[in-house]
């Protein structure tokens, strides 16, 4: 099962990916709100917890030594987490 989530995240192109470390200002657009880049490590790391009490985490893929992250995947975190 690994490799095979592994090869159809590798299809994903490349331009739609967004470093982490500029994932803070497409937050910043979607919400308002400021986030650290930190705070988007743990989120992806450890999770958040959504109004329901669920552990939600952003979805991050490593690509070389860099985790990026998309905007369809903040926006899908953003909306599970106000749930």
């Amino acid at each position: 099962i690994f490799i095979l989530e592994t090869i159809l995240f590798a299809m994903k192109p490349y331009k739609d990916f967004i470093k982490l470390k500029d994932a803070p200002r497409l937050i910043l657009k979607l919400t308002g709100k400021r986030v650290s880049y930190y705070s988007l490590r743990r989120w992806a790391d450890t999770g958040k917890a959504s109004y329901s009490q669920r552990i939600i985490k952003l979805k991050v893929e490593l690509r070389g030594c860099h985790p990026f992250t998309t905007e369809e995947w903040v926006t899908e975190f953003l909306k599970e987490v106000n749930e």
